[in-house]
């Protein structure tokens, strides 16, 4: 399983099976009451609404984020392409602003020919 596991399908597969444990009174776990699993659920539910709650506040925060995250990268990128037109391809500069130098760069290799039948 990748990542965190979804809180709503989790409650509803507990939720199943605390159906069938409600059912059948004499099926015991060691670890799990029925009290137990359903506090569980109950507190899960509460965590949810408070996560979504906080979510709500950072939103604004991830947004003013993501705007001067595109500003910078539109920087860096023109910044760049500046330095490459002002001191050359090649140059020591354009390395160090994070440019690959052209005599850096791999030379193009020209594909044998297939053999036709």
């Amino acid at each position: 399983m990748k990542g965190t596991p979804n809180p709503k399908v989790i409650v509803a597969d507990a939720q199943q099976v605390l159906a069938v444990c409600k059912a059948n009174a004499d099926f015991k776990l060691k670890d799990f009451t029925v009290e137990s699993v359903e506090k569980d659920c109950s507190d899960l539910d509460k965590l949810v609404l408070q996560i979504a709650g906080k979510e709500q506040e950072i939103t604004p925060l991830r947004n003013q984020r993501d705007e001067i995250v595109v500003r910078l990268k539109d920087f860096a990128t023109r910044g760049r392409s500046g330095i490459k037109g002002y001191f050359g391809g090649n140059s020591t500069q354009y390395e160090q602003a994070g440019g690959t130098r052209s005599s850096e760069r791999k030379k193009p290799v020209r594909k044998a020919k297939a053999e036709g039948k």
